[in-house]
């Protein structure tokens, strides 16, 4: 659990690596039938909209590839 909540992104690799490596670790955790919320694990509650997991990982990488041209 303290890895999860440790967890920040340092810039290095992609945004989409970030994310999958917290979905990976709350899976681990579920698998040792430790709950978390999904609004604990959420990068955007604070947006207007919800978006799926995917759609955030398609939202990154264009902005990613954004920050990158």
């Amino acid at each position: 659990m303290n890895k999860l909540i440790r967890m920040s992104y340092n810039g290095h690799g992609s945004v989409r690596e970030y994310i999958l490596q917290g979905i990976d670790t709350s899976c681990k955790l579920k698998e040792m039938k430790v709950e978390i919320d999904n609004s604990f694990l959420s990068l955007y509650n604070n947006q207007k909209e919800k978006w799926t997991l995917d759609e955030l990982i398609s939202k990154c990488v264009q902005e990613e590839s954004k920050i990158k041209k």
